[in-house]
C-alpha cells in the first residue's frame, strides 16, 4: 500500500458529523470523501493527514468525531461539489492565503472559531489592524508549520519585516540565522500592549530575560542603560560590535561632550597644541570606563571599576 492509498483509506475511515449537521443545507453529505475525489492527488492537500488538524480521535480537531472535516475550515461545499453547467465557474469555498479571493476577515473568522482562546489580544494587535491573515503566516496543511519551526520562523516573519531581516544578516546580530533564538522569543505576534508587540512591558524587561546581568540595580547607574537598551544597541543587528548603533567614542559623545576627551583631530582640547586625546582616538571609551552598564564598586562613580 503506497502513501496516497493509505491516506485515502484513513480519510474514508474518518467519522462523519452528526445527523443534525448532515442535514444542514450546503454541506457535502460525504464530507472529506467528496473533496478527495478531486483533491486526492494534491500533495499539499493530503499533507493535512499528517498534522494535528486531522486527528480522528481528538474531538477538538476538524477531523475529530462530530466535526465537519474539510468543511470545518473551508465552509459548506455542497454548491462547490455539485454539478455545474458547461462554461460556468464552480462556486468557490473559503480559501486561505495571501493570493486568494476570500477576504482576510472571513479567513481569520474561520480560524478564530477554534483558536480564539489562544489568540491573545489579536483583536487589538497591529497584525490585525494591517489585515494580516492567519494563513499569511501559518500553514495548517503542513506537517511542520514553518512559522512554528525554529529553523524557518525568521524567514516567514522576514517576508514582511524586510528591514529586520536584512539587519539580522549584519556581522553582529542576535542568532536568528542559526535558529538559536526566534522572533517570538521577544515579540508576541498575536497581540501585545507593549511597544513593537514585545512580550514584556518594556524594551529593557524584554532584554533582561536573557541579559539578566545587565539588570542591576547598581550603586552607580548609567542612565541610558536603565532607560532603554535601544538608545545604544540595534536589537536586530548592526555593523558595530555588541550591536551598537555607532562605534565608540562617537556613540558616547552623542551624550557626553568631547571637551577634555576629544577624539577627532582639530577639535578644541585642553591638551598642549590642541592635540586629540590618545585615550579615545581610534579607540573606545570602554577601555577605561569598562563598567558601562553600571558599577557596584564604591569607587565606581565614573564606571571605571
Amino acid at each position: 500500500m503506497n502513501i496516497r492509498t493509505g491516506l485515502l483509506a484513513l480519510a474514508l475511515a474518518l467519522p462523519l458529523w452528526p445527523a443534525a449537521a448532515e442535514d444542514a443545507p450546503g454541506y457535502s453529505r460525504k464530507g472529506a470523501d467528496t473533496c478527495l475525489n478531486c483533491h486526492g492527488d494534491d500533495a499539499v492537500v493530503m499533507a493535512i493527514f499528517r498534522t494535528k488538524h486531522a486527528q480522528p480521535k481528538n474531538p477538538n480537531t476538524p477531523f475529530g468525531h462530530g466535526q465537519l472535516q474539510c468543511e470545518s475550515c473551508h465552509g459548506p461545499g455542497g454548491a462547490h461539489t455539485g454539478r455545474v453547467k458547461r462554461g460556468e465557474e464552480r462556486p468557490p469555498v473559503i480559501r486561505f492565503g495571501r493570493d486568494t479571493e476570500t477576504p482576510v476577515e472571513q479567513q481569520n473568522a474561520m480560524c478564530l472559531t477554534c483558536h480564539n482562546p489562544k489568540a491573545g489580544e489579536w483583536h487589538a494587535s497591529a497584525h490585525r489592524d494591517r489585515d494580516v491573515g492567519c494563513a499569511d503566516c501559518h500553514d495548517s496543511h503542513a506537517p511542520r508549520d514553518p512559522v512554528l519551526t525554529k529553523a524557518s520562523q525568521a524567514d516567514v516573519c522576514g517576508t514582511c519585516h524586510q528591514v529586520q531581516k536584512q539587519n539580522a544578516l549584519l556581522p553582529f546580530s542576535h542568532p536568528l540565522r542559526d535558529a538559536q533564538m526566534t522572533c517570538t522569543g521577544c515579540h508576541a505576534p498575536h497581540g501585545s500592549t507593549a511597544e513593537a508587540a514585545l512580550k514584556r512591558d518594556t524594551v529593557n524587561a524584554t532584554c533582561y530575560t536573557c541579559h539578566a546581568d545587565k539588570r542591576g540595580p547598581f550603586l552607580w547607574e548609567h542612565q541610558p542603560v536603565s532607560e532603554d537598551c535601544g538608545l545604544c544597541h540595534q536589537p536586530h543587528g548592526s555593523s558595530h560590535p555588541a550591536m551598537l548603533k555607532q562605534r565608540a567614542p562617537f556613540l558616547c559623545q552623542q551624550c557626553h561632550q568631547s571637551q577634555g576627551h576629544p577624539s577627532v583631530p582639530g577639535l578644541p582640547s585642553a591638551l598642549p597644541g590642541g592635540a586629540p586625546s590618545a585615550t579615545v582616538l581610534a579607540s573606545g571609551c570602554s577601555n577605561c570606563h569598562s563598567q558601562v552598564h553600571g558599577s557596584n564598586h564604591p569607587s565606581g562613580r565614573q564606571l571605571m571599576r
